[in-house]
């Protein structure tokens, strides 16, 4: 097997495993709420609520879009208390933004 070296700009580029590049965001940011909050909604988005909800709780709950997820998440679980409180807290938070009449809709389906 002949080996390819790795160049940029003249300089050889250390070599990387091959799982570097496909390792887990969370395994890279272990402490990122970002990083959190985006990977929770997917598994909320994907109906995998139970999945998502605890990197949701991970993520900044001063922000109102995280808040959001949550009650998303809380209402696929069927935690209609917390799922109130968190919707609210989120349209309370927040201007009129792209996720807020999807908001309205799920707190008035959990009233």
């Amino acid at each position: 097997e002949q080996r390819r070296e790795v160049m940029h700009e003249g300089r050889r580029l250390p070599r990387q495993k091959p799982d570097v590049a496909r390792q887990h965001p969370r395994q890279q940011h272990p402490d990122d709420p970002t990083i959190a909050d985006t990977l929770g909604w997917i598994y909320v988005k994907k109906n995998l609520a139970k999945t998502g909800l605890p990197y949701l709780l991970q993520a900044d709950a001063t922000n109102a879009t995280v808040q959001y997820h949550r009650g998303v998440a809380y209402v696929q679980t069927g935690q209609l208390d917390e799922a109130r409180r968190a919707l609210k807290t989120a349209l309370a938070g927040s201007r009129e933004s792209s996720w807020t009449a999807d908001a309205r809709k799920a707190l008035a389906s959990v009233q």
